[in-house]
């Protein structure tokens, strides 16, 4: 009787722990994007003039659409504007991929990939 508890204990830390890193569970995950410098830094925390530019696919894809925000920087990490991801969403696309060109730093040629599933 122990170790069969012992393995439902073991079960259930295992699926809570998937849980908690699973995309689908935690929408918040899908939505933030990292903010570097040209050396590939994060930056400071604060607020930064950025422009956000989507595409249909990370290397040579179609600029779906482009707009001007202020985001902020937490530890280097920033929220995407979720309007924007909704409208995206409900215009059909399934994925995006996300560059932003913040202040004076050139646009990385790596884009971030953002799954739109949850706005159909």
């Amino acid at each position: 009787m122990k170790i069969l508890m012992l393995v439902l204990i073991g079960f259930t830390t295992i699926v809570m722990a998937v849980d908690r890193i699973n995309p689908n569970t935690d929408p918040d995950r899908w939505f933030k994007i990292v903010m570097t410098d040209e050396k590939g830094l994060p930056l400071d925390d604060g607020f930064y003039n950025v422009t956000l530019k989507v595409y249909d696919k990370n290397i040579d894809g179609k600029l779906i659409s482009e707009s001007k925000e202020i985001l902020e920087s937490k530890d280097g990490v920033s929220q995407l504007p979720e309007n924007k991801l909704k409208e995206l969403g409900r215009k059909g696309y399934n994925e995006i991929w996300v560059s932003l060109k913040i202040e004076n730093y050139p646009e990385p040629k790596n884009r971030t990939r953002v799954f739109l599933d949850t706005y159909k």
